[in-house]
């Protein structure tokens, strides 16, 4: 495989995965990656054609993701990984729930922007 995946990494210990979702990359695990560093070996992977992973010239299907993501972690050496589902149970035991992870980052209130339109 000549595609190299971008990821971004932090701390140490069991590695754990951070698995974005269709048309978004890797940054938007910022706070997730610096919170779990403290306990994991974090990485957030840009999955092909996202983020500052090259697109290749393979198809975006699931089953191609899986691959990339199995050359990936063959390159890393990792053999094993923590993958978002876990973590995310860990979040909601911590929490509550994962909403109100979601909302401690702008303290429970909603931000609202009043931009003003120059027409």
């Amino acid at each position: 495989m000549n595609l190299l995946l971008h990821d971004q990494e932090a701390g140490s210990g069991e590695p754990l995965l951070l698995l974005h979702g269709n048309g978004e990359d890797g940054t938007y695990f910022k706070h997730q990656l610096a919170y779990f560093s403290s306990s994991y070996h974090v990485f957030a992977i840009d999955t092909r054609g996202h983020g500052q992973s090259s697109r290749g010239s393979c198809p975006f299907t699931m089953d191609q993701f899986v691959e990339d993501l199995k050359h990936w972690m063959a390159h890393r050496k990792i053999k094993s990984a923590i993958i978002n589902a876990r973590q995310f149970i860990k979040v909601q035991e911590e929490y509550g729930s994962f909403d109100a992870f979601i909302w401690s980052y702008v303290e429970g209130r909603p931000i609202h922007n009043h931009f003003k339109s120059e027409t």
